[in-house]
């Protein structure tokens, strides 16, 4: 797996399919980034349940400002280290479970990105939890990607979904904050 554009096109990324860690697929990524395209630009990235940590990757090869990812799979935490070791931009490593991040930490970020176990069945209580965190960066994008068989509400508190895209077995919905 290599990323796909930006400063570190080209650049071979670990990934081990083990348990639930799956690498997000190329055409998932290309579609994300082509779809935000110049927004990530200095925007600060929030990526939960990082996994190889590809999504932030590509997210400072395209010029984002910092990432933060949050990931607590013992896999996943070595591959994040493997995977960062060339990376000269600011990134902070969170090995602590999702809901508990999410819960206690301020959410100043411009886009959070989720992208749990497909069987996780806590898709929609994540997005709850980002709602309802008092500082959430009142124009921050979420987006989630999660099984396309599945389909999340279009209005989750807060949040208010603008956007959805399916891709094979794979879906992309986009989430921001409505009065």
């Amino acid at each position: 797996m290599h990323i796909s554009a930006g400063k570190y096109k080209g650049k071979k990324v670990a990934f081990m399919r083990a348990g639930n860690v799956r690498p997000v697929m190329s055409v998932v990524r290309k579609a994300f980034f082509s779809i935000l395209f110049n927004q990530i630009i200095d925007s600060n990235f929030l990526d939960v349940f990082a996994g190889t940590g590809i999504m932030s990757l590509e997210a400072l090869s395209r010029g984002a400002r910092f990432v933060h990812l949050v990931d607590y799979n013992k896999v996943s935490r070595n591959l994040l280290v493997k995977n960062f070791r060339f990376i000269n931009e600011p990134y902070k490593f969170f090995f602590s479970e999702a809901k508990i991040f999410l819960k206690k930490s301020n959410l100043f970020y411009d886009f959070i990105y989720l992208d749990p176990p497909f069987d996780y069945s806590f898709k929609e209580k994540l997005l709850e939890i980002i709602s309802k965190n008092d500082s959430l960066n009142k124009y921050a994008k979420v987006i989630i990607h999660y099984p396309s068989r599945e389909n999340l509400s279009k209005y989750i508190l807060s949040l208010s979904k603008y956007d959805s895209r399916r891709y094979g077995d794979s879906r992309l919905d986009f989430f921001k904050c409505y009065s």
